[in-house]
């Protein structure tokens, strides 16, 4: 079952994202800092964050942060997996399938479904190579607000 992150999943959405910052789905290691503001968000119900977990029998097996925003080039809204990650306890049972065929259904009207894959994760890269993701052309870019 796909559902909403909720204040009780506070302490298994840390574990998660914590081992998702040391996984090998980032290129190194990342300090996992912002766990606190981005759960406070979530539950905020701030309109450009929300979160999903992904239970079996009760017990949630992963998690998933959705970002919203609006591209000119595309012609309308479109959402970018920021983080989705599964406890290896429960990889290669079709997880991360289920979760992007949830965003699928549950966002029709976007007009693009968008992430960032580390290359070296090949178990990765190909799940959503078969879910009819593909790369682009497009260097990512960024500049921090080191304010």
């Amino acid at each position: 079952m796909i559902r909403k992150i909720l204040k009780k999943d506070r302490n298994d959405y840390f574990a998660m994202s914590k081992s998702f910052y040391t996984s090998k789905a980032l290129i190194e290691p990342k300090d996992p800092k912002h766990l606190e503001s981005t759960f406070v968000q979530l539950i905020a119900s701030n309109p450009l964050l929300e979160g999903y977990v992904y239970e079996i029998n009760g017990k949630v097996a992963s998690y998933m942060l959705l970002t919203f925003s609006y591209s000119n080039e595309l012609g309308g809204e479109m959402i970018t997996i920021d983080e989705l990650y599964i406890k290896p306890e429960y990889q290669r049972r079709g997880i991360a399938s289920k979760m992007i065929e949830f965003v699928e259904k549950q966002f029709p009207h976007h007009r693009a479904i968008s992430l960032l894959v580390n290359m070296d994760n090949k178990q990765a890269k190909a799940v959503y190579m078969h879910k009819g993701f593909r790369p682009v052309d497009y260097m990512p870019m960024i500049k921090m607000n080191l304010s």
